[in-house]
């Protein structure tokens, strides 16, 4: 009976890597596809220099994918059933 116990949090945790896996994955992704644009512009001091980043929905960039939003959920998800596993 213990073992079958154990066979289901370990299961879990197996679970819990691969949605870790998957989301690390479409993190990598998203990124790659530079989902946001940086402009740089000059104070009329010469010692000041600023750095403007437009993320999603502005200057015609490209909103976050809904599946990144999903896997995060899984993820959250996951950790939230590990946590009494391991108290």
């Amino acid at each position: 009976m213990r073992d079958e116990k154990l066979k289901s949090v370990w299961a879990k945790m197996e679970r819990a890597k691969t949605n870790l896996h998957t989301l690390e994955a479409e993190v990598q992704a998203f990124l790659d596809s530079r989902p946001f644009e940086v402009a740089s512009t000059r104070d009329p001091r010469p010692q000041f220099r600023f750095h403007l980043i437009f993320g999603a929905g502005q200057a015609g960039v490209a909103p976050v994918e809904t599946t990144l939003h999903l896997i995060t959920a899984e993820v959250e998800s996951a950790v939230a059933k590990l946590q009494p596993l391991v108290d």
